[in-house]
């Protein structure tokens, strides 16, 4: 059994023009715990729908001590939900998008069901504790920490034509 009461996100951010996020998790999670995070923003599509604009994602694991780190360059990230917005939007005709990108990130981390220490059983059956939630029948922990941090302009689409070009 997997018990899991403590899991704090400290984060800061380095950089004007190529800002770095670095983030650092302390928990009570066993060492070898893989934990997946992800960077997204939102924006509005041109039928007023919220949608994902998602950067970055990787896994990392749990340390001994329970703690493990990571660093994002932002402006990477953004690139890569840049591209996944072109691949998406060259089948229109017509641009997919309303409005700016919104400032406003994302940072997310799931210790999701495909765990590799045996502890959390089957589909996290043995996964508990206050942060846990259950989730289409699979016990996991959802964290996310909103940071404002505006896009660099040249990543931003526009509406006449899908994607600036400079």
């Amino acid at each position: 059994m997997v018990v899991c009461e403590r899991f704090d996100v400290i984060f800061g951010i380095s950089g004007a023009d190529n800002p770095v996020l670095r983030f650092e998790i302390l928990t009570d999670l066993p060492a070898g715990t893989l934990v997946i995070y992800s960077v997204r923003r939102t924006y509005r599509d041109s039928h007023g729908g919220d949608c994902a604009w998602v950067g970055k994602s990787d896994k990392i694991a749990i340390a001994e001590g329970g703690k493990c780190h990571g660093r994002i360059e932002i402006n990477e990230s953004d690139a890569i939900a840049a591209g996944h917005f072109r691949q998406i939007d060259s089948g229109s005709s017509a641009p997919r998008i309303s409005g700016l990108v919104s400032d406003t990130l994302e940072l997310s981390f799931v210790v999701g069901a495909r765990q590799r220490l045996r502890e959390f059983g089957r589909k996290n059956s043995e996964f508990a504790g206050t942060l846990v939630a259950n989730r289409g029948g699979i016990n996991v922990l959802e964290v996310s920490h909103e940071i404002m941090l505006p896009m660099k302009s040249s990543l931003q689409p526009t509406s006449e034509s899908g994607m600036r070009d400079d």
